[in-house]
């Protein structure tokens, strides 16, 4: 209300008259005007050498990806230390930017849908360079690292995802490769070829072979006979030959 009452040269002599905000000395009469002017443009120049002194700090990560591009793929770099994520999508002609990066070790990592990657990147932010290195999975990423990387990155797919594959053609090698099919060739060989090996053969060597099966043990016939309760009791199903005593000598 004061300054709308005054003149022009009044009001520049009353606001100097007043302390800075800031805290700064008392400003009196028209020179202290100045002098507060001088004091704020040298606080904005400050805050403006301070913020480009920041960004001139930060790093900015660029690459591309190789091969086609597709909308849903995007680029994952992660802070090792403080795991915070920050995503990057692909512009249409591949490119990718991660601008203000501090100091620090970052993991890059691509996520997409039509293409596998078989690796991913660490990069070091220092004060005057980028260093990148490539991981291979199942690889230490602290220790065991891959090659050193150029900047701008490059980044090339380990190949394209299928997802639908070809029905298979008719394979007459894989059906008689098959179990079922083996096994049906081995009956038929039984069938046919065995009583032609039997005819050729002497009819004493037939009637030898046919005692020898008799006389072995028939396993199925043990199946069958089995005691289960004698087995239980610990005794043994096996029949128990009649021992023969010694014979007496006459005196």
């Amino acid at each position: 209300m004061i300054g709308t009452a005054l003149s022009r040269n009044q009001r520049l002599i009353y606001w100097g008259d007043v302390k800075c905000a800031f805290g700064c000395a008392e400003l009196k009469g028209p020179r202290g005007v100045s002098e507060h002017l001088d004091v704020d443009k040298m606080r904005v120049e400050l805050i403006w050498l301070w913020l480009v002194t920041v960004v001139c700090a930060a790093q900015t990560l660029k690459g591309t990806l190789e091969g086609s591009v597709d909308d849903k793929t995007k680029l994952v770099l992660t802070d090792v230390d403080s795991l915070k994520s920050v995503e990057s999508y692909l512009k249409p002609d591949g490119s990718f930017t991660f601008p203000g990066l501090k100091e620090g070790v970052y993991s890059l990592e691509v996520e997409a849908i039509s293409h596998l990657f078989d690796s991913v990147y660490r990069v070091e932010v220092t004060d005057d360079e980028l260093k990148i290195n490539k991981v291979f999975h199942g690889h230490d990423f602290n220790k065991d690292l891959g090659p050193n990387m150029k900047h701008p990155l490059s980044i090339v797919p380990f190949k394209q995802a299928q997802y639908i594959f070809e029905r298979e053609e008719f394979s007459v090698i894989n059906m008689l490769k098959s179990p079922m099919m083996l096994m049906s060739l081995v009956s038929l060989v039984l069938v046919f070829v065995l009583p032609k090996l039997t005819a050729s053969m002497d009819p004493e060597t037939i009637k030898q072979m046919q005692e020898q099966q008799r006389s072995q043990p028939n396993p199925m016939e043990k199946v069958q006979n089995f005691d289960m309760a004698s087995y239980m009791a610990g005794k043994s199903t096996a029949t128990k030959q009649p021992q023969t005593k010694p014979s007496k000598k006459k005196k």
